[in-house]
């Protein structure tokens, strides 16, 4: 009996899966998702159900941070009263939410005015149109007057805007690597701690817009595209300062000439100035280019340059929860742990390092929202390591544990690279050592 049944299930799951398949085919037929998948494996590399299942997991992590940041738009937070978030999402508005205790603190910020523009006129059109709707009785009155529905226009615009930025993020990750999905969960992971406590909970309006711009610069220099690349620096040069670190790819890549590199460098660092200088012109801006810590002039900035240099170090040899080791989900540690391979492993790091001293020389290090830029690129290097070492695995089928050494494990260059990779980063540890020691 048990024999005649199990027959019956194995010829009904046969005939099931010979009737799915059949319906799966003229779906594929009809959508013409066979066309589809060719032009996947021709301009991405990468078959359209890997590419359909990295869309999928994106938008389910982009509507997840949506949600993430609502709490963080409230004014003042509930948690620990703080304006900051929504006062710089809403400063140049027509409608700001206004603190004059934080304007002074603002301090060069007010330079990198890009993203503030940009929410400034998103909250304003959210505002005058619900706005129009009450007017119109269009909605409920009590339901959205007395209920605060106007304290709520904010917080929905700032999930919106800083989740929009995400996606688009992931959407030229998709379009740009092969390894998306690893690198967009390990974005989102990065991203998560920044929600905690000991890491602050800042989210400020060119954040998100800097790491978009950053990764994206890093991708066109992967593919040789040199003036996009150009246009991509300049224009998150007018969100974030950092960016302009990416000329560091145009001057450094040996994927075209001398001449033109300095050129395109030169001319992208005096665009950026330019423009920031019409723009703080038109907004009334008096301050200095760069958000450099908040100084007025130069015997203030070396002070507080040191100062900070100083704090940071000893943050960095501490024993608390928000250690800078952690950042980006262990990706900053783990990149600066790889060392380069290749003139082009060698050009990120560089971009990484030249980065990360800006950062403990201008920042606050347990400040995880710092460390936002150069996530995807971490993440990037991680997963071209993983590649590399396990591809005999994927792609021969070859036992992990009789896998070879890497093939150029002993060639000379390789090793040059290496060494002189690890000599750099003990130079560093050495510095970072003596002046945690000195300056205690």
């Amino acid at each position: 009996m048990l024999k005649s049944f199990s027959d019956k299930f194995a010829d009904f799951a046969t005939g099931f899966y010979d009737w799915g398949a059949g319906f799966t085919g003229k779906l594929s037929n009809f959508f013409r998702l066979a066309r589809l998948s060719s032009w996947s494996l021709k301009h991405l590399s990468k078959p359209a159900g890997l590419v359909g299942i990295e869309s999928f997991v994106a938008i389910s992590l982009v509507v997840y941070f949506f949600f993430l940041l609502l709490p963080q738009a409230e004014a003042p937070r509930v948690y620990d009263r703080n304006e900051m978030n929504i006062y710089l999402f809403t400063y140049l508005s027509d409608h700001p939410y206004t603190h004059q205790d934080l304007i002074a603190t603002f301090g060069n910020w007010k330079a990198r005015l890009a993203g503030p523009m940009i929410t400034g006129w998103m909250y304003d059109v959210s505002y005058n149109t619900f706005s129009k709707m009450l007017a119109l009785k269009l909605v409920d009155t009590d339901k959205f007057v007395f209920g605060g529905y106007f304290a709520r226009v904010p917080v929905v615009v700032f999930g919106f805007y800083h989740a929009l930025w995400l996606l688009l993020l992931f959407v030229v990750l998709i379009l740009h690597r092969r390894d998306a999905l690893l690198i967009i969960l390990g974005v989102s992971g990065g991203l998560i701690y920044n929600f905690t406590m000991p890491a602050g909970q800042w989210f400020y309006p060119w954040d998100m817009p800097a790491l978009f711009f950053f990764t994206w610069a890093c991708l066109l220099c992967d593919q040789r595209r040199f003036f996009p690349l150009l246009v991509v620096v300049w224009l998150g040069s007018l969100f974030k300062e950092t960016i302009l670190c990416c000329t560091l790819l145009v001057l450094l890549s040996e994927h075209w000439p001398w001449k033109k590199r300095i050129a395109g460098f030169a001319a992208t660092v005096v665009a950026c100035f330019l423009t920031r200088k019409l723009l703080m012109a038109g907004y009334g801006v008096k301050t200095m280019f760069f958000a450099l810590n908040n100084s007025g002039n130069i015997p203030e900035l070396a002070h507080k340059t040191w100062s900070l240099l100083v704090l940071n170090i000893h943050r960095l040899f501490s024993l608390n929860l928000n250690q800078v080791l952690f950042a980006n989900a262990g990706a900053l540690l783990i990149m600066m742990l790889i060392p380069w391979r290749s003139r082009r492993d060698v050009v990120f790091k560089i971009l990484a390092v030249v980065f990360i001293i800006g950062q403990f020389l201008c920042g606050s290090i347990i400040e995880f929202r710092i460390w936002y830029e150069i996530l995807p690129l971490g993440w990037m290097v991680i997963s071209e390591t993983i590649s590399n070492r396990y591809r005999m695995v994927w792609d021969r089928q070859v036992a992990p544990d009789t896998l070879p050494p890497h093939p150029v494990a002993n060639d000379r260059t390789t090793r040059v690279l290496k060494g002189s990779y690890w000599l750099m980063m003990s130079v560093w540890l050495g510095l970072a050592l003596a002046l945690f020691f000195i300056t205690r």
